[in-house]
């Protein structure tokens, strides 16, 4: 399955860390500096580079109740070519914004880092 990640923020770097270090090639990882006004000219040209794309992954550090999903998700929906779907790796819905212990942190991000390559 051929997809390409979608990220902004610091997970940017985690994505492309794992991607170096678990030797994934063909995994393109995009990074989007600002959600509003949306990039959408530039995001889409970026996206028809990978014509054969059968999955995009939106990937965020925010819960998935707390981050720009339902904002960003039509537009990038939008920009995938016909048959492709759309995929969000963030963490499950939470009341609070981080997990309260570092080693909870760190497996959390952990998750949602593989997630957005397998998931």
């Amino acid at each position: 399955m051929y997809r390409a990640s979608v990220a902004t923020g610091k997970v940017y770097f985690e994505l492309l860390q794992h991607r170096r270090d678990a030797g994934i090639a063909r995994t393109p990882i995009i990074r989007v500096e600002r959600q509003y006004p949306f990039p959408a000219q530039q995001l889409a040209a970026e996206l028809a580079r990978f014509p054969n794309l059968k999955t995009g992954v939106w990937c965020r550090e925010e819960a998935h109740n707390q981050g720009a999903w339902s904002f960003v998700e039509p537009r990038l929906r939008e920009m995938l070519p016909s048959g492709a779907r759309m995929l969000y790796a963030a963490p499950d819905a939470s009341a609070s914004t981080a997990p309260g212990y570092h080693s909870a942190h760190v497996a959390r991000q952990g998750a949602l880092v593989t997630q957005a390559f397998t998931g």
